[in-house]
This record gives structure tokens, sequence and C-alpha cells, in this order.
């Protein structure tokens, strides 16, 4: 899942598990490009958000549900 906190300019990656986050963390070293649609270069930094994992239980919510 993806989270984006535009006014902060950041981007939360919920993983599944902790050890699909640690590998993906070593495989970059922390850092990635992302190449935007005008052409421009951003240098981004990865870093443990510091969140923990928390598993949260959502009834009666429908199949499909819009992004707001």
């Amino acid at each position: 899942m993806i989270q984006i906190d535009g006014p902060h300019r950041k981007v939360y990656i919920k993983f599944v598990n902790n050890d699909k986050m640690i590998a993906t963390l070593q495989r970059t070293k922390g850092l990635m490009e992302y190449n935007h649609e005008n052409g421009e270069l951003s240098h981004v930094k990865l870093e443990v958000a510091g969140l923990g994992i928390k598993r949260e239980r959502i009834a009666n919510l429908p199949p499909e549900y819009p992004d707001v």
C-alpha cells in the first residue's frame, strides 16, 4: 500500500512484513531515483518511518472503495 503526504513531500510504502522492507532497503542502499513526467530526475532517500507494523480489521467495507 502506498500513502502520499503531499504537503510534507513524503510517500509511505507499507510492506506486508518486515523482511520485505529490510530486503528493499538493503537492495537499494536507501537511495533511488524518480523520473518525473517532464524528464526531471529526483534523488529519493528511503528510510524506516518507525511506525511499526499494525493490523487493523475494518468491518463492512465494500469490496471496491475509492481513494479519497
